[in-house]
């Protein structure tokens, strides 16, 4: 009988063994999952503290980008004064001539249509659809529908 009194005896320290591990965990428990809050709490904070970093990043691009298009508008006012002002120059010469047509002109001349035509489609496809049924190549810039207009060469073949 001693035999089994033997065999016995390493299961129940096994037992016992298990249970203080079990109840250590049970200790450790609470614990484990407080630290597993505070992790997860610290990863939203620093989730919303990286896209606020990345909103402010972008919003500078932002602000940037739009200053480079105030310059581009303020450019642009400038060039198209003088342009305008060429063209009212050039439809008074023109009308004087006998036989023309000061309507005809007064639409071509202006060169409304042509500046729609060399606009890039985005963001100005609307501009440019409002005198798409006019014959006005759409590929060309500014300047190269002038020169075709006046018959004039390019100004990089005039160079």
């Amino acid at each position: 009988m001693r035999r089994p009194k033997r065999s016995l005896l390493p299961v129940l320290e096994d037992d016992r063994r298990a249970e203080r591990e079990l109840e250590g965990l049970r200790l450790a428990l609470p614990l484990g999952l407080e630290q597993l809050k505070a992790s997860e709490h610290a990863h939203r904070e620093a989730e919303i503290e990286f896209r606020r970093a990345r909103v402010h990043h972008l919003a500078r691009q932002r602000v940037e980008a739009g200053a480079a298009i105030d310059q581009a508008f303020s450019d642009f006012a400038e060039a198209w004064s003088d342009y305008e002002s060429l063209g009212h120059e050039l439809l008074d010469l023109a009308s004087q001539e006998p036989g023309s047509n000061a309507l005809f002109l007064a639409e071509t001349i202006s060169g409304v249509a042509r500046l729609a035509a060399s606009l890039p489609a985005a963001p100005f496809l609307a501009i440019r659809e409002k005198y798409n049924f006019l014959p006005i190549s759409t590929h060309k810039s500014l300047a190269a529908a002038e020169a075709q207009y006046w018959r004039l060469p390019a100004l990089d073949e005039a160079a």
